[in-house]
């Protein structure tokens, strides 16, 4: 077998990094025929108060115009999944092990989301950013992603969703910040509206008043 990295090149090799509608598809975290990966076993050392994590997914729905439901009953190894036709993120509590693998979880399924909402393209804006997006992720990761995902445009999907979930809470506030705009950004959520880019929104946080030359308001 290639190398992964060799897999994933010829994956991407002529790929539209904005792929066909999909609207039966469901993104799962974890599967019982997929080696599940939790955020204890890959290095995730946040693991949120039970309040943080509340408002972590109220980000979600808000800024994704999505929602975001537990479930008990999910399959074993299945950590969580976005259903596109119901417009619904579930997380599958019986699955998690620490509120660091809900938050993972929580951001995971949001990028997919924002896929979604983009008509299932990624953020990447040519292969040559999927393939180092792909080599940030650790080797675990890229194993899973070479492997397990036979669909190109899945592969795509699958290494920014876990390149944007694997950091969980250790990423920086602003870090935090630039993903729920981007969020936004795709699926119309009121962080994202009237502002270009993330840099307006980063005076919008040092200055809620608005835009004194362009009369724009910043979001709430």
């Amino acid at each position: 077998m290639k190398p992964v990295i060799q897999f994933l090149a010829l994956a991407v090799s002529g790929l539209a990094l904005t792929g066909p509608a999909m609207s039966q598809v469901r993104h799962g975290h974890g599967h019982s025929h997929r080696q599940a990966w939790s955020a204890s076993s890959q290095g995730i050392s946040f693991n949120p108060s039970s309040e943080r994590l509340k408002q972590f997914a109220k980000l979600i729905e808000s800024q994704g115009n999505t929602t975001v439901v537990g479930s008990s009953h999910c399959e074993p190894g299945l950590g969580g999944f976005y259903a596109p036709s119901q417009n619904k993120i579930t997380i599958c509590l019986n699955n998690q092990s620490s509120t660091g693998d809900v938050l993972q979880t929580l951001l995971h399924e949001g990028v997919h989301r924002a896929q979604h909402c983009r008509g299932w393209g990624s953020a990447f804006s040519s292969k040559t950013e999927v393939l180092e997006a792909f080599r940030k992720l650790p080797k675990y990761h890229q194993e899973v992603v070479a492997t397990q995902y036979d669909d190109a445009y899945a592969q795509v999907e699958e290494v920014e969703a876990r390149l944007l979930s694997i950091d969980g809470g250790k990423i920086s506030h602003v870090e935090q910040e630039y993903y729920f705009f981007n969020l936004a950004k795709a699926c119309g959520g009121n962080w994202a509206r009237g502002l270009s880019d993330f840099g307006e929104f980063q005076e919008c946080m040092g200055n809620r008043t608005g835009y004194m030359k362009s009369g724009k308001k910043c979001p709430s």
